[in-house]
């Protein structure tokens, strides 16, 4: 009967609980067998032109056994099957033939699969998975056949089983790491690869267990953990991303109102609605309310990421620099830098290194200030540019870089390879050595003449480190002098034929900046010998005679041309001092500390043990910060709100226990849903107007706070883009993260106990259920926790190197271009960009792991509540069931979002663990009482008392280097005084020592007064400071001016300051005082002047009586410094008047000139009007 039936294609086998024969063969064999075969081909054809891999150990020799098991039982089958006469169909021949052609191609491609491949195939895996569960059926349907009288089917049901069995583990095999047999592995492959996982590893995220175990065990590093995949690497993506450019509901409260209100009153039968009617239509609503709360939520999200990319995509938009110059590439472009030196000086050559023609170069807003350009400079000639304050001379060199496109005329260079040393040199945090050759390499040989033409040498040789010191954020940790000459030394690790200085000797002394000149550009320098063209600008006018070629910019921009007058060899020999005599001074020269780690290693540190274990002290430390007291009443109201949540669900039944036939019951269900709302809304508000406000204002106001009283020593050793990842990331986590969190974590735990409560009441025998599973997944997210937790520190640190990386190649993009390295930086920030996205999408990775545990724990115990309910009717009533199957469905949902945003508080907590070590940890000045009685007036007269100070930098390994020793010195009142000194002798030393910006022995007195006494912020606002770069903010310039709020001048003062040093008509062409200073586009001459009208008028405004001045005056011409010091004479006459500066001979009227020299009072010498 079976088997006449089985001849026909059913599909059910009438009479049984099975499919015939037909359907099986024709669905569940030819089917996917088919579809294998097809498959073959491209396997063979995707795979023939890879190389194969020498994996030929037991792994490989197990699928082949196994596969070729298979081959034999699929032809055991069929010919069993064709020998059983019940076996036979229209479709068995073909049946048998094609699962026998199929199982000669699954083992060729079992071969072709772990030869050609690193990583378990996936086809394979779902494959056989898949025809597993059809293999399963055709098995029991042998055996039910059997049971039926068919004797013969027996062996084929045996023969079947065994198929099963070899697929499944044909599976096993595949799932197993190639890797895993190789012999030889690295060290670092502690945890596993999601790239080396099959199918099934990757869906049961084996790679994350092993994860978790180890985060739970040790702390975790990046170098932890494994690269990402190739297919998410960030120079794979962007090159994607790349030429894609190129081408270029109802509120949840109301709707079950509305709908038990139409059930209910607007229907055509009579009969009153049930409890199991009642309560499976709240089942309905809960079950589609959850994807359309989900879909509202993300489209919150999706015009959230709309917002970001439209930003992103009017970025990527902004027009982009052209470069208009034209390129006539020679032959010695690329030759070896190290040939470049020593080859013999070039003859006579008529080649022109640069072409202007007609050209006229201006700024942003259009305004022409180079006009009719015409000139040639010959290949190998030294040119200097001089010319005023704002002439032009900066735009000139950019117009020669490319940076600036002309308005016309055209530019002619004889290579885009320029090497570029700006006057404020671009110095990035890196060692000494790194910053020089940058990307490139550099022959030792070659490294050491550049150093010492660039008299580095000594300073290097003094470094704690030498090459490998660190240099700091900015070049903080080295002097304006070594931080020009380290810029110029750049510029030399290059085979360009081109250089542009830009004004590169302004912050060296005269010995110094004399013996630079001479081994660089005198006869026989390293520049000279090379051939190289140099064009310099320069405001020391005793070098103008060594120029072949001297350009001025006049005041109508254009541009006149000077033959310069060779310098006799000897005089620049007596100008230079010796070779000895220099390396005596550098040995003075003293850097800060230097001795720096990297942010890595720095920042790995800050949150210690709060990795890995929680730490309860972090709650306290948020309900202080919030405020304890609101906290509380918060809470409270939070309390209410759960349980208003779920008392239309409790009122229903109510309701359908005591009357269900009484429709006035529907009034207090309405009012319950109402009251939901309005107390939910009333909550909600409460936390975001007074708490979060609250809380953010005072960790940022504690992050800043820590920050601004940091000593100088700790802001010297500190990465900016550590400080930016605190101010951005740490901070954007504690004021939108970590509230939202809290806030959730907060109302689902009220939501989930009132929920253990219904439950208790439906179904009593569950609640101790509950109680267990509640203490199992606080379990499970302990153990996830001390991963993901230190997964997001690590997501936070990785961060900051990037930050650094985008601080400082905006800063020096000009020297990115220039030095042609733009390549070279994408490298960089994409393999920082990778080293990011490895703990974010570990993250990730555990975060799906706990969302899969959490949906499997709901559902065990759904299982377990609908069995014990009914399995025990009598303990509970019909409505109370109802109740507890509702709040199943959302209990559910509750208490995976419960773990889900606790693991989420738990992570953000990770940010605020972060502030709280900064704060505790950060090193503050020390400072005296507040109220110390320092009279408002003080200083009165401004004199100043120094005894006997010494001062100190103690390096890591612990070796002591003198900055000053026993220094003293008596400036009397109105006294002008010089601080001379080679670079690194000391003078800046002093000033930080003057402003308590550094510990040091010995006593300051101003006006008689200790200034160990008096707190530092008032001195620092008594004493106006003009330092070599001053501060500029991105705010109007009436800000920059004067930033303070007590006293603020008056627009026309500080139009008058502005009118002193000239900058008055150009700050009113550019938008006067109330416009952004960005929009001023100073120069770097201009910038001091403003920098001067800024400390003159903060002279006047606060009526300070010591004013001190560190190379105030170094960007600025001679010209025009002498007219800038007798107007600092003029305004700044009735006080106290300290200077740094190089430019003795423009210095004016001063009263005594002290020198420095290793940190010591060398001379001090008293100056008369005729000799000053």
């Amino acid at each position: 009967m079976a088997s006449h039936m089985d001849s026909h294609f059913g599909p059910q086998l009438a009479g049984h609980f099975d499919f015939t024969l037909l359907f099986e063969q024709t669905i569940f064999e030819i089917a996917p067998n088919s579809l294998l075969v097809l498959a073959t081909p491209y396997f063979l054809k995707t795979f023939a032109s890879r190389p194969t891999t020498p994996m030929r150990g037991p792994l490989f020799c197990a699928k082949m056994f196994f596969g070729a098991l298979l081959v034999a039982f699929y032809i055991t089958k069929a010919v069993l099957s064709q020998r059983a006469s019940e076996y036979y169909s229209e479709a068995s021949v073909a049946c048998s033939v094609m699962s026998i052609i199929a199982s000669i191609c699954a083992f060729v491609i079992l071969y072709i699969a772990h030869a050609c491949r690193r990583t378990p195939s996936t086809f394979i895996s779902l494959f056989f998975s898949l025809t597993i569960l059809l293999d399963i059926t055709l098995a029991r349907s042998y055996y039910l056949r059997h049971r039926m009288g068919l004797v013969s089917m027996n062996p084929i049901a045996v023969t079947q089983t065994v198929i099963v069995l070899l697929k499944l583990w044909l599976v096993v095999l595949e799932e197993v790491p190639k890797r895993r047999f190789e012999s030889k592995r690295t060290a670092s492959s502690r945890l596993k690869c999601d790239s080396e996982l099959g199918f099934w590893g990757k869906v049961m995220f084996f790679s994350v267990n092993s994860l978790l175990l180890f985060g739970y065990k040790t702390e975790i590093t990046v170098e932890d953990l494994h690269q990402i995949d190739e297919k998410l690497d960030s120079r794979v993506l962007f090159d994607a991303f790349f030429a894609h450019w190129s081408n270029t509901a109802f509120n949840l409260s109301l709707t079950p109102v509305i709908v038990i209100a139409g059930a209910r009153f607007w229907t055509r039968s009579t009969p009153t609605m049930t409890a199991a009617e009642i309560f499976s239509t709240y089942a309905i609503i809960l079950i589609t309310s959850e994807p359309l709360d989900s879909l509202l939520e993300r489209a919150i999200m999706w015009a959230s990421s709309y917002a970001c990319i439209t930003r992103v995509q009017n970025y990527l938009s902004l027009p982009e620099m052209e470069d208009a110059r034209l390129v006539e590439e020679t032959k010695e472009k690329g030759s070896d830098l190290d040939d470049k030196i020593h080859r013999p000086l070039p003859g006579g050559s008529d080649t022109v290194a640069i072409r202007m023609e007609a050209v006229n170069v201006g700024s942003d807003n259009g305004r022409s200030i180079l006009n009719n350009v015409s000139l040639s400079i010959p290949a190998g000639s030294l040119v200097m540019v001089r010319g005023t304050v704002g002439s032009g001379k900066s735009i000139f060199l950019q117009a020669i870089l490319g940076e600036i496109k002309p308005i016309k005329g055209s530019i002619s260079v004889l290579s885009k390879d320029i090497s570029f040393a700006a006057q404020n040199p671009w110095i990035r945090n890196q060692t000494v050595r790194e910053n020089i050759t940058g990307p490139n390499t550099v022959a030792e040989s070659v490294y050491e003449e550049i150093i010492y033409c660039c008299a580095l040498d000594a300073d290097i040789a003094e470094f704690p480190c030498g090459s490998e010191t660190m240099t700091g954020t900015d070049g903080c940790n080295l002097s304006g002098g070594q931080k020009q000459r380290l810029g110029l030394a750049r510029s030399l690790c290059t085979t360009a034929s081109i250089v542009i200085l830009d004004d590169v000797l302004s912050a060296l002394d005269s010995p110094t900046a004399a013996t630079v000149f001479d081994r660089l550009l005198g006869p026989g320098g390293l520049l000279r010998r090379r051939g190289t063209t140099v064009i310099m600008t320069t405001n020391t006018v005793e070098l103008f005679s060594a120029a072949d070629l001297i350009l001025e910019i006049m005041a109508d921009g254009t541009i006149n041309q000077q033959q310069g007058e060779k310098l006799h060899p000897p005089l620049v020999m007596e100008a230079a001092p010796t070779a000895a005599a220099l390396d005596k001074d550098a040995s003075s020269s003293v850097p800060r500390d230097t001795n720096i780690k990297s942010t890595a290693s720095s920042a790995a540190t800050d949150v210690g043990q709060t990795r890995q274990k929680r730490d309860l002290g972090l709650y306290a430390y948020l309900f202080r910060s919030a405020g304890p007291l609101l906290l509380s009443l918060w809470i409270v109201s939070i309390a209410f709100a759960s349980v208003a949540e779920k008392m239309p669900k409790i009122f229903v039944q109510i309701w359908y226990t005591i009357a269900p036939e009484n429709n006035t019951y529907f009034a207090g269900f309405v009012l319950s849903a109402c009251a939901n709302i309005l107390i939910t809304a009333a909550a909600t508000l409460f936390y975001f107007i007074l708490i979060v406000p609250e809380l953010s204002n005072e960790l940022h106001w504690r992050l800043l706070s820590t920050t601004v009283g940091s000593t100088l020593a700790w802001i010297a050793q500190t990465d900016t883009g550590t400080s930016l990842n605190r101010f951005s990331q740490d901070i954007s986590v504690i004021s939108q993260q970590l509230p939202i969190s809290f806030l959730q974590f907060t109302f689902i735990l009220f939501n989930t106990l009132v929920d253990i409560g219904i439950f208790a009441a439906g179904a009593k025998y569950t609640a101790p259920i509950m109680l267990m599973l509640l203490f199992a997944l606080y379990g499970v997210q302990y153990f996830y926790l001390r991963t993901s937790r230190q997964l997001r520190i690590l997501d936070l640190e990785t961060s900051a190197p990037l930050l650094t990386l985008f601080n400082e190649t905006s800063t020096g993009i000009q020297h990115v271009r220039a030095f042609q390295w733009q390549g070279q930086f994408m490298d960089e920030c994409c393999r920082l960009v990778d080293r990011m996205q490895k703990p974010y999408y570990g993250l990730l990775s555990v975060q799906q792991w706990l969302a899969f545990v959490l949906d499997m724990s709901t559902c065990f115990i759904a299982t377990i509540l609908i069995a014990v309910s009914t399995a025990l009717p009598s303990s509970t009533s019909e409505a109370s069931i109802g109740l507890a199957l509702v709040n199943l469905v959302s209990f559910s949902v509750m208490t995976s979002a419960l773990i889900r945003v606790w693991v989420t508080f738990e992570t953000c907590l990770g940010g605020l663990a972060r502030i709280r070590t900064f704060c505790a940890t950060t090193p503050q000045e020390t400072d005296a009482p507040a109220d110390t009685g320092v009279p408002e007036q003080w200083p009165m007269s401004g004199r100043i008392d120094i005894e006997s100070v010494s001062a100190s930098y103690t390096y890591e390994d612990g070796t002591v280097h003198q900055a000053l020793s026993n220094v003293s010195i008596v400036i009397k009142h109105g006294e002008k005084v010089c601080i001379s000194g080679r670079t690194g002798s000391g003078k800046s030393s002093l000033f930080l020592a003057l402003l308590r910006m550094i510990e040091f022995s010995g006593t300051i007195r101003i006006d008689g007064r200790d200034i160990s006494t008096i707190p530092r912020e008032v001195l620092r606002s008594r004493i106006t400071t003009l330092t070599q770069d001053g501060v500029e903010v991105d705010q109007s310039v009436r800000f920059n001016m004067y930033p303070f709020d007590e006293n603020k001048p008056t627009d026309d003062a500080i139009l008058e300051m502005l009118n002193l040093v000239g900058l008055g008509p150009h700050v009113l062409s550019q938008g006067g005082i109330d416009a952004k200073m960005s929009s001023m586009k100073f120069s770097s001459g201009q910038k001091q002047l403003f920098f001067i009208a800024r400390g003159v008028l903060h002279h006047k405004n606060a009526r300070t009586n010591i004013v001190m001045m560190d190379e105030a005056t170094s960007s600025i011409d001679s010209i025009f410094d002498e007219q800038i010091q007798k107007l600092m004479h003029e305004q700044l006459k009735d006080c106290t008047l300290i200077l740094i500066s190089h430019r003795l001979h423009s210095l004016g009227t001063v009263d005594m000139v002290v020198k420095l020299d290793a940190g010591s009072i060398a001379d001090v010498k008293k100056c008369t009007p005729a000799s000053a």
